[in-house]
């Protein structure tokens, strides 16, 4: 899993809507 540009602080909510997604 390559490195995101944009901070982790911006990553994470991003991530857990991927995963409310899911």
């Amino acid at each position: 899993m390559p490195e995101p540009i944009i901070p982790t602080s911006s990553f994470l909510p991003f991530l857990e809507r991927a995963l409310f997604a899911f």
